[in-house]
């Protein structure tokens, strides 16, 4: 099961831009306006009576200390208009366009600015984060290089360059940008991630229970913590920095989700349950909250309520496998075998690997009296199951491999790479763990090969690369 690493900025860099508290990344959830467009009455009568760039600014610059953004953002275009070119306005228009979820047209702006004003950090750090925001992180890189040229301590543009690094997959390049840093929580954790999806787990370990053990009350370095442990396999210990970080905000929706995933993982149904209950009163049309209070009411042997979920998740997502299998399932174990039938055979289109689902097929058939069908699906399974026990061998020889070269015996630890590639011979994983013990050999040419081979088999995987 894969959960998502999430990176956030703490608030306390943020003061660092004027007015706007908060918004220099815009991806946050932001106050409501409900109320009209009107500011104290000095500045209302300035902008009637003579209006001017100033009397527009100071009146942009009053809505947005009430987070009246988009106030804020007529008055700064205002401003513009009788003064296009000054860099303030600009910049302050930018700032309060990312404040309301707009960083294209806030980055248009903020270049606009940085035009007028060439080198300015507090420019080029909102027009990083919204570039960042944009998904254009090679000219993010390039705004917050800027700002470390002229402060090369900066924790939000580097803050916002190893994040950037990380989108981009670099994940090398941000370790080595942060081996250095100012001593920061959120920094350190963007080393954690790094290490993390770098695939240097025990790194990423060591780095976030650190950060923990500093932050006791840092909600997301213990979620970070729970994702390092997902990645080790380490499921309950996994639940019990989710359980952490769901305790100290509980707000935080994504925890929540991905705490009850690992729960699920666990068939820790009956913890399981008031969490994504409320969660699915909370958000009642969203997919997963239906899917995965389907899932645990199936585990608690709720099948009708489970049917009840999983079929308003199947028709917001028709395409998710796991939910056609488990609406299949549960149709079954409620005895409705032909429209169990319908769900297991999408399920198989969306995955035909799937043993489980064609397994589960068979029995469905078998039910509605379709013998020879059955007994065709069953022969494919047997087959599918055949392989995965060579796969499941060769798992355990890679593990044993492992070990081996942990203990520094390259040689026996490459054979066993390799009789591990002949029953699973599409695991770039393996290739470059055989890599690294040839490497040791040293067998620099045998080396090269398998790294090559991991590549091909796995462009994504990232230590092949580096």
């Amino acid at each position: 099961m894969n959960f998502p690493t999430i990176l956030r900025r703490s608030a306390k860099h943020f003061p660092l831009l004027p007015f706007a508290v908060l918004c220099a990344f815009p991806l946050m959830v932001r106050t409501q306006e409900t109320s009209t467009c009107t500011g104290p009455a000095a500045l209302e009568q300035a902008v009637a009576s003579q209006p001017s760039p100033g009397a527009y600014e100071a009146l942009g610059s009053w809505f947005a200390a009430q987070r009246k953004f988009t106030c804020a953002t007529s008055a700064f275009e205002s401003a513009i208009r009788l003064d296009p070119l000054s860099w303030q306005s600009h910049y302050d228009l930018g700032i309060a366009l990312l404040s309301i979820g707009n960083p294209r047209h806030a980055a248009q702006e903020l270049q606009t600015a940085s035009r007028l004003k060439p080198g300015s950090p507090q420019i080029l750090l909102p027009l990083g984060a919204s570039l960042n925001a944009l998904n254009q992180q090679d000219e993010a890189i390039n705004a917050f290089k800027a700002v470390l040229k002229l402060d090369p301590k900066s924790v939000v543009a580097l803050d916002g360059l190893t994040k950037a690094l990380i989108a981009e997959k670099r994940y090398a390049a941000a370790i080595a940008a942060l081996q250095n840093a100012p001593p920061d929580e959120v920094l350190q954790l963007n080393l954690a991630v790094a290490y993390s999806k770098n695939n240097n787990l025990d790194e990423a370990l060591k780095t976030v229970l650190a950060i923990c053990k500093e932050h006791p009350s840092y909600a997301q370095a213990q979620f970070n913590l729970g994702v390092v442990y997902t990645q080790q396999e380490r499921y309950s210990e996994a639940a019990q920095a989710f359980q952490e970080a769901l305790r100290l905000d509980p707000s935080d929706d994504l925890n929540c989700l991905t705490y009850v995933k690992t729960l699920v993982v666990l068939g820790q149904f009956d913890t399981a349950a008031p969490i994504i209950r409320d969660y699915l009163r909370r958000r009642p049309h969203d997919f997963d909250a239906l899917y995965f209070t389907g899932l645990v009411e199936k585990g608690l042997g709720n099948n009708a309520d489970a049917e009840k979920d999983l079929h308003l998740a199947v028709a917001i997502d028709p395409n998710h496998f796991d939910a056609r299998y488990n609406l299949g399932y549960v149709l079954a174990h409620l005895g409705r075998p032909a429209e169990a039938k319908v769900q297991l055979e999408a399920a198989l289109k969306l995955s035909p690997e799937s043993s489980k689902a064609r397994f589960q097929l068979a029995a469905v058939l078998r039910a509605l009296g379709l013998k020879d069908e059955a007994s065709q699906e069953l022969n494919v399974f047997q087959q599918e199951k055949q392989e995965g026990i060579k796969q499941t061998s060769a798992l355990v020889k890679a593990s044993q491999a492992n070990q081996d070269l942990q203990s520094g015996n390259p040689q026996k630890a490459a054979a066993l790479y390799r009789e591990s590639i002949a029953q699973d011979p599409a695991n770039a994983r393996t290739y470059y763990n055989l890599a690294l013990a040839l490497d040791k050999i040293p067998d620099y040419s045998g080396e090269r090969d398998a790294l090559e081979k991991a590549v091909q088999l796995d462009a994504h995987l990232a230590p092949p690369h580096n």
